[in-house]
């Protein structure tokens, strides 16, 4: 399945997280991408 998540915050990053884990292939918009790499989102 292909998801799509708008935000990235705790909620947002959380499920982004768990859906990758789950073999998902999930992508996520965010206000301030520069803080995508602090929360550990990029490369799920």
């Amino acid at each position: 399945m292909k998801i799509g998540l708008l935000g990235a915050g705790m909620i947002g990053g959380t499920l982004a997280e768990l859906w990758a884990r789950a073999g998902q292939e999930v992508r996520v918009s965010s206000r301030h991408p520069e803080e995508l790499p602090a929360h550990g989102l990029l490369n799920l």
